[in-house]
Protein backbone atom coordinates (compact mmCIF):
# COMPACT_ATOMS: atom_id res chain seq x y z
CA UNK A 1 0.00 0.00 0.00
CA UNK A 2 1.53 3.27 -0.80
CA UNK A 3 1.64 6.67 1.11
CA UNK A 4 -1.61 8.16 -1.13
CA UNK A 5 -3.31 5.14 -0.07
CA UNK A 6 -3.10 4.89 3.20
CA UNK A 7 -3.58 8.96 3.34
CA UNK A 8 -6.89 8.53 1.80
CA UNK A 9 -7.84 5.42 3.92
CA UNK A 10 -7.18 7.76 7.13
CA UNK A 11 -8.87 10.54 5.95
CA UNK A 12 -12.24 7.64 5.00
CA UNK A 13 -12.00 6.44 8.51
CA UNK A 14 -11.84 9.81 10.01
CA UNK A 15 -15.00 11.17 8.33
CA UNK A 16 -16.62 8.32 9.42
CA UNK A 17 -15.79 9.01 13.08
CA UNK A 18 -16.97 12.28 12.40
CA UNK A 19 -20.36 11.15 11.05
CA UNK A 20 -20.69 8.39 13.70
CA UNK A 21 -20.27 10.80 16.41
CA UNK A 22 -23.21 12.69 14.31
CA UNK A 23 -25.04 9.79 14.67
CA UNK A 24 -24.68 9.39 18.67
CA UNK A 25 -25.67 12.69 19.50
CA UNK A 26 -28.97 11.70 17.39
CA UNK A 27 -29.86 15.48 16.08
CA UNK A 28 -29.57 14.78 12.51
CA UNK A 29 -31.43 17.54 10.41
CA UNK A 30 -32.66 16.91 7.49
CA UNK A 31 -30.26 18.33 4.97
CA UNK A 32 -27.52 17.14 7.66
CA UNK A 33 -29.06 13.43 6.69
CA UNK A 34 -28.81 14.24 3.27
CA UNK A 35 -25.42 14.99 3.24
CA UNK A 36 -24.58 11.79 5.25
CA UNK A 37 -26.89 9.54 2.74
CA UNK A 38 -25.06 11.31 -0.31
CA UNK A 39 -21.57 10.60 1.60
CA UNK A 40 -22.06 6.98 1.96
CA UNK A 41 -23.24 6.93 -1.84
CA UNK A 42 -20.18 8.87 -2.36
CA UNK A 43 -18.10 5.76 -2.11
CA UNK A 44 -18.37 2.02 -1.31
CA UNK A 45 -15.54 2.49 0.94
CA UNK A 46 -17.52 5.23 2.87
CA UNK A 47 -20.48 2.99 3.70
CA UNK A 48 -18.13 0.06 4.50
CA UNK A 49 -16.39 2.39 6.78
CA UNK A 50 -19.45 2.73 9.09
CA UNK A 51 -20.14 -0.55 9.03
CA UNK A 52 -17.05 -1.69 10.03
CA UNK A 53 -17.42 0.83 13.20
CA UNK A 54 -20.48 0.15 14.29
CA UNK A 55 -19.64 -3.55 14.42
CA UNK A 56 -16.11 -2.98 15.63
CA UNK A 57 -18.04 -3.14 19.68
CA UNK A 58 -19.86 -6.06 19.06
CA UNK A 59 -16.95 -7.76 18.65
CA UNK A 60 -14.38 -6.48 21.02
CA UNK A 61 -15.49 -5.52 24.76
CA UNK A 62 -14.75 -1.85 24.18
CA UNK A 63 -14.89 -0.31 27.55
CA UNK A 64 -12.42 -3.23 28.96
CA UNK A 65 -10.02 -3.27 26.32
CA UNK A 66 -9.81 0.81 26.83
CA UNK A 67 -9.47 0.54 30.19
CA UNK A 68 -13.18 2.58 31.01
CA UNK A 69 -15.20 1.09 33.18
CA UNK A 70 -18.73 0.78 32.31
CA UNK A 71 -20.35 3.10 35.22
CA UNK A 72 -17.83 5.45 33.67
CA UNK A 73 -18.59 5.39 30.02
CA UNK A 74 -21.42 7.41 29.86
CA UNK A 75 -18.88 10.06 31.43
CA UNK A 76 -16.58 9.56 28.28
CA UNK A 77 -18.97 9.90 25.91
CA UNK A 78 -20.44 13.30 26.91
CA UNK A 79 -17.00 14.83 25.63
CA UNK A 80 -16.56 14.69 21.98
CA UNK A 81 -12.97 14.41 21.90
CA UNK A 82 -13.23 11.25 24.52
CA UNK A 83 -15.91 9.73 22.11
CA UNK A 84 -13.45 10.44 18.81
CA UNK A 85 -10.65 8.72 20.63
CA UNK A 86 -12.90 5.90 21.81
CA UNK A 87 -13.84 5.32 18.13
CA UNK A 88 -10.81 5.70 16.76
CA UNK A 89 -8.75 2.94 19.10
CA UNK A 90 -12.35 1.02 18.34
CA UNK A 91 -11.18 1.13 14.49
CA UNK A 92 -7.44 0.32 15.77
CA UNK A 93 -8.60 -3.27 17.53
CA UNK A 94 -10.69 -4.08 14.92
CA UNK A 95 -7.69 -3.89 12.44
CA UNK A 96 -9.86 -1.29 10.63
CA UNK A 97 -6.55 1.20 9.90
CA UNK A 98 -4.78 1.83 6.81
CA UNK A 99 -2.22 -0.59 7.30
CA UNK A 100 -4.30 -3.38 8.06
CA UNK A 101 -5.88 -2.82 4.15
CA UNK A 102 -9.20 -2.92 5.55
CA UNK A 103 -10.46 -0.33 2.82
CA UNK A 104 -8.47 -1.92 -0.09
CA UNK A 105 -9.13 -5.16 0.20
CA UNK A 106 -12.46 -5.97 1.29
CA UNK A 107 -13.68 -9.61 2.76
CA UNK A 108 -16.44 -11.39 2.65
CA UNK A 109 -18.07 -9.48 5.68
CA UNK A 110 -18.49 -6.30 3.50
CA UNK A 111 -21.65 -4.37 2.72
CA UNK A 112 -22.68 -6.95 0.01
CA UNK A 113 -23.95 -3.88 -1.87
CA UNK A 114 -23.65 -5.22 -5.13
CA UNK A 115 -25.72 -8.65 -4.58
CA UNK A 116 -28.79 -9.19 -6.33
CA UNK A 117 -30.71 -8.91 -3.56
CA UNK A 118 -30.24 -7.19 0.18
CA UNK A 119 -32.14 -6.06 3.12
CA UNK A 120 -31.13 -2.98 5.44
CA UNK A 121 -31.29 -3.10 9.17
CA UNK A 122 -34.62 -4.11 10.33
CA UNK A 123 -36.05 -4.75 6.89
CA UNK A 124 -37.37 -8.70 5.55
CA UNK A 125 -38.40 -8.77 2.06
CA UNK A 126 -39.39 -11.33 0.06
CA UNK A 127 -38.55 -11.97 -3.63
CA UNK A 128 -40.19 -14.21 -6.26
CA UNK A 129 -37.69 -16.10 -8.42
CA UNK A 130 -37.65 -16.21 -12.41
CA UNK A 131 -39.07 -19.96 -11.62
CA UNK A 132 -41.57 -18.74 -9.23
CA UNK A 133 -39.58 -20.18 -6.08
CA UNK A 134 -39.68 -17.72 -3.23
CA UNK A 135 -36.67 -15.80 -0.82
CA UNK A 136 -37.66 -14.32 2.04
CA UNK A 137 -34.57 -12.35 3.45
CA UNK A 138 -33.75 -11.44 7.09
CA UNK A 139 -32.84 -7.84 7.93
CA UNK A 140 -29.11 -7.29 7.28
CA UNK A 141 -28.98 -9.83 4.11
CA UNK A 142 -27.43 -10.20 0.77
CA UNK A 143 -27.82 -12.91 -1.97
CA UNK A 144 -27.24 -13.79 -5.62
CA UNK A 145 -29.17 -15.78 -7.98
CA UNK A 146 -26.95 -17.28 -10.83
CA UNK A 147 -30.11 -19.91 -12.93
CA UNK A 148 -28.93 -21.59 -16.31
CA UNK A 149 -30.12 -24.58 -17.65
CA UNK A 150 -28.66 -26.78 -15.30
CA UNK A 151 -29.02 -25.49 -11.89
CA UNK A 152 -31.12 -23.11 -9.52
CA UNK A 153 -28.07 -21.36 -7.57
CA UNK A 154 -28.93 -18.75 -5.00
CA UNK A 155 -25.19 -17.75 -3.05
CA UNK A 156 -26.07 -16.61 0.36
CA UNK A 157 -23.59 -13.92 1.27
CA UNK A 158 -24.83 -12.90 4.52
CA UNK A 159 -27.39 -13.16 6.91
CA UNK A 160 -30.45 -15.79 6.85
CA UNK A 161 -32.87 -16.68 4.39
CA UNK A 162 -36.08 -18.78 3.69
CA UNK A 163 -36.45 -20.47 0.38
CA UNK A 164 -39.63 -21.78 -0.31
CA UNK A 165 -38.89 -23.95 -3.83
CA UNK A 166 -40.82 -24.25 -6.84
CA UNK A 167 -40.85 -27.85 -8.24
CA UNK A 168 -38.37 -28.34 -11.51
CA UNK A 169 -37.18 -31.89 -12.18
CA UNK A 170 -34.46 -30.86 -14.72
CA UNK A 171 -32.81 -28.10 -12.77
CA UNK A 172 -31.92 -28.60 -9.23
CA UNK A 173 -31.97 -25.79 -6.34
CA UNK A 174 -28.94 -25.15 -4.59
CA UNK A 175 -28.36 -22.37 -1.62
CA UNK A 176 -25.01 -21.95 -1.64
CA UNK A 177 -22.56 -20.48 0.89
CA UNK A 178 -19.13 -19.88 1.76
CA UNK A 179 -19.09 -23.49 3.82
CA UNK A 180 -20.65 -25.42 1.13
CA UNK A 181 -24.75 -25.92 -0.87
CA UNK A 182 -28.02 -27.04 0.89
CA UNK A 183 -29.63 -28.73 -2.16
CA UNK A 184 -33.41 -28.74 -1.48
CA UNK A 185 -35.11 -31.98 -2.38
CA UNK A 186 -38.79 -30.31 -2.44
CA UNK A 187 -39.00 -28.06 0.30
CA UNK A 188 -39.31 -25.32 2.15
CA UNK A 189 -35.88 -24.73 4.65
CA UNK A 190 -34.29 -21.51 6.37
CA UNK A 191 -30.28 -21.10 5.84
CA UNK A 192 -28.69 -18.79 8.27
CA UNK A 193 -24.77 -18.04 7.99
CA UNK A 194 -23.26 -18.18 11.39
CA UNK A 195 -19.26 -16.30 12.23
CA UNK A 196 -17.60 -20.18 11.78
CA UNK A 197 -20.42 -21.94 9.46
CA UNK A 198 -23.89 -22.01 8.42
CA UNK A 199 -27.56 -24.04 10.11
CA UNK A 200 -30.18 -25.63 8.17
CA UNK A 201 -33.57 -25.83 9.29
CA UNK A 202 -36.20 -27.45 7.32
CA UNK A 203 -40.30 -26.68 6.94
CA UNK A 204 -41.11 -29.38 4.65
CA UNK A 205 -39.66 -32.38 2.58
CA UNK A 206 -35.63 -32.55 3.29
CA UNK A 207 -32.32 -31.14 1.85
CA UNK A 208 -29.13 -32.58 1.33
CA UNK A 209 -26.03 -30.77 2.68
CA UNK A 210 -22.39 -31.02 0.60
CA UNK A 211 -19.64 -29.09 2.43
CA UNK A 212 -16.62 -28.24 0.65
CA UNK A 213 -14.63 -30.82 1.87
CA UNK A 214 -17.21 -33.30 0.16
CA UNK A 215 -18.98 -34.05 3.76
CA UNK A 216 -22.83 -34.96 2.47
CA UNK A 217 -26.12 -34.90 5.07
CA UNK A 218 -29.68 -35.52 4.71
CA UNK A 219 -31.70 -33.45 7.27
CA UNK A 220 -35.58 -33.86 6.95
CA UNK A 221 -38.28 -31.86 8.33
CA UNK A 222 -38.79 -30.65 11.75
CA UNK A 223 -34.85 -31.27 11.58
CA UNK A 224 -32.05 -28.71 11.94
CA UNK A 225 -28.17 -29.42 11.05
CA UNK A 226 -25.05 -26.89 11.12
CA UNK A 227 -21.76 -26.97 9.09
CA UNK A 228 -18.40 -26.04 8.40
CA UNK A 229 -16.51 -26.21 5.25
CA UNK A 230 -15.42 -29.95 6.61
CA UNK A 231 -17.60 -31.31 8.56
CA UNK A 232 -21.65 -31.26 9.41
CA UNK A 233 -23.46 -31.81 13.06
CA UNK A 234 -25.70 -35.03 13.45
CA UNK A 235 -29.18 -33.56 12.67
CA UNK A 236 -31.76 -32.09 15.88
CA UNK A 237 -34.76 -31.06 15.98
CA UNK A 238 -35.98 -27.67 15.19
CA UNK A 239 -36.94 -25.57 17.45
CA UNK A 240 -40.26 -24.02 17.85
CA UNK A 241 -40.37 -20.82 15.98
CA UNK A 242 -37.02 -21.13 14.24
CA UNK A 243 -38.82 -19.30 11.45
CA UNK A 244 -40.61 -16.87 13.23
CA UNK A 245 -39.14 -13.98 12.43
CA UNK A 246 -40.81 -13.99 9.17
CA UNK A 247 -43.92 -13.02 10.82
CA UNK A 248 -41.46 -10.34 13.31
CA UNK A 249 -40.80 -12.49 16.38
CA UNK A 250 -37.89 -14.15 17.47
CA UNK A 251 -38.23 -17.28 19.84
CA UNK A 252 -35.71 -18.15 22.10
CA UNK A 253 -36.37 -20.87 24.14
CA UNK A 254 -33.90 -21.91 26.97
CA UNK A 255 -31.06 -19.82 24.71
CA UNK A 256 -28.11 -18.02 25.86
CA UNK A 257 -28.82 -14.19 26.13
CA UNK A 258 -26.00 -13.73 23.61
CA UNK A 259 -27.64 -15.36 20.78
CA UNK A 260 -31.01 -13.68 21.34
CA UNK A 261 -29.18 -10.11 21.26
CA UNK A 262 -27.27 -11.21 17.95
CA UNK A 263 -30.80 -12.03 16.86
CA UNK A 264 -32.17 -8.17 18.01
CA UNK A 265 -28.74 -6.42 15.90
CA UNK A 266 -29.93 -6.36 12.25
CA UNK A 267 -32.88 -5.09 13.44
CA UNK A 268 -30.97 -2.43 15.25
CA UNK A 269 -28.98 0.66 14.38
CA UNK A 270 -25.76 1.42 16.09
CA UNK A 271 -24.19 -0.80 18.93
CA UNK A 272 -25.71 -3.25 21.40
CA UNK A 273 -23.20 -4.82 23.74
CA UNK A 274 -23.32 -7.53 26.27
CA UNK A 275 -21.43 -7.38 29.46
CA UNK A 276 -19.72 -11.27 29.90
CA UNK A 277 -21.18 -11.53 32.80
CA UNK A 278 -24.87 -11.86 31.84
CA UNK A 279 -23.84 -13.05 28.43
CA UNK A 280 -24.53 -16.97 29.20
CA UNK A 281 -27.63 -16.51 31.09
CA UNK A 282 -30.27 -18.39 29.84
CA UNK A 283 -33.46 -16.86 27.63
CA UNK A 284 -37.03 -18.23 27.10
CA UNK A 285 -38.83 -15.11 25.62
CA UNK A 286 -40.90 -14.45 22.07
CA UNK A 287 -39.63 -10.72 21.32
CA UNK A 288 -40.64 -8.33 18.36
CA UNK A 289 -37.90 -7.84 15.94
CA UNK A 290 -39.49 -4.74 14.29
CA UNK A 291 -39.46 -2.93 18.20
CA UNK A 292 -35.92 -3.36 19.41
CA UNK A 293 -36.92 -1.12 22.58
CA UNK A 294 -39.74 -3.12 23.69
CA UNK A 295 -37.89 -6.15 22.97
CA UNK A 296 -35.08 -5.44 24.99
CA UNK A 297 -37.50 -3.74 27.91
CA UNK A 298 -39.19 -7.43 28.08
CA UNK A 299 -36.15 -9.05 28.20
CA UNK A 300 -35.15 -6.56 31.51
CA UNK A 301 -38.77 -7.32 32.99
CA UNK A 302 -38.06 -11.11 33.18
CA UNK A 303 -34.25 -11.32 33.92
CA UNK A 304 -31.53 -9.76 36.18
CA UNK A 305 -30.13 -7.36 33.51
CA UNK A 306 -30.28 -3.52 33.14
CA UNK A 307 -30.03 -1.87 29.95
CA UNK A 308 -28.45 0.87 30.00
CA UNK A 309 -28.94 3.40 26.61
CA UNK A 310 -26.13 5.69 26.34
CA UNK A 311 -27.33 7.31 23.16
CA UNK A 312 -30.00 6.15 20.47
CA UNK A 313 -27.15 3.92 19.05
CA UNK A 314 -25.01 2.73 22.06
CA UNK A 315 -26.84 0.15 24.30
CA UNK A 316 -25.41 -2.03 26.67
CA UNK A 317 -26.77 -5.24 28.47
CA UNK A 318 -25.42 -5.25 32.26
CA UNK A 319 -26.28 -7.22 35.22
CA UNK A 320 -29.08 -5.35 38.04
Amino acid sequence: MNAHTRSSSDFILNQAVEWMLRLEEGDLTHSDRARYDAWQRADPRHAEAISKLMQAAKYFDVPRQMGIETDTLLQKLEKSTSRRKLLRNMAVLAGMTAGAGWLVHRGASGLNLSADFRTATGERHSYRLPDQSLITLNARSAADIAFDSHERLVRLRAGMLIADVAHDGQRPFVIDTLYGGVRALGTEFQVRLLPDGAEVAVASSKVEIRTHSGATCQVHAGERAMFTSHSIETPSKTQDGAMAWVNGYYVALDEPLTHVIDALRPYRRGIIRVDPAVASMRVSAALPLDDTDRALNSLASIMPIEIQRYTPYWVIVSAR
